[in-house]
């Protein structure tokens, strides 16, 4: 399964009239962009100008590459849950088999996510990631939120989800606990 393939399944949230890019060519783009290290809609646009003729004839571009504005309200609307499933799928369709395969598991709270920082209940948002050493790439990643749960619960459902038998994991500190 390729990428575009996988990222067909997202549900395209925009009306039918008047688009001029497939919903899975847009996300594509926006992960080309974040992978060669641009944050924000007008980085990664910029970064599509710069790539415009090679990009144009890769994904059959007919109106040259999206602004800005058509990714931000493009990926505002997307469902994340979709999207982090479908990535999931195909990442999971690129290894075959984790026997005695490294994957190391780690979270990260997404910047500007905190809410109520100063008390006891401070809420944020933070991805758990699972690395795949020997291919190389992520192979799973889950979204939460503190208030709702917590980064081992999060690595638990991840690692279940992903059936990452005969697998090594590595984690941090974090998740050092005596219960089981």
């Amino acid at each position: 399964m390729t990428l575009l393939e996988s990222l067909q399944t997202v549900r395209d949230p925009r009306r039918s009239q008047g688009q001029r890019y497939p919903l899975n060519v847009l996300l594509t783009l926006m992960l080309m962009g974040t992978m060669a290290g641009r944050i924000g809609y007008r980085s990664v646009a910029r970064f599509c100008k710069q790539f415009e003729t090679e990009l144009k004839q890769m994904f059959g571009l007919a109106h040259g590459v999206p602004s800005h504005v058509t990714l931000s309200k493009t990926i505002e609307a997307v469902d994340i849950g979709e999207f982090n499933d479908a990535l999931n799928q195909w990442s999971k369709s690129q290894v075959n088999d984790y026997k005695d395969v490294a994957v190391a598991f780690d979270g990260k709270a997404v910047k500007s996510s905190v809410s109520d920082g100063t008390s006891k209940t401070q809420n944020f948002i933070a991805f758990v990631n699972a690395y795949c050493h020997d291919r190389e790439m992520v192979i799973g990643s889950l979204s939460f939120e503190s208030k709702h749960g917590s980064e081992t619960e999060a690595f638990r459902e991840l690692a279940t989800t992903l059936e990452l038998e005969g697998a090594i994991f590595t984690l941090d500190a974090r998740h050092d606990s005596k219960k089981p």
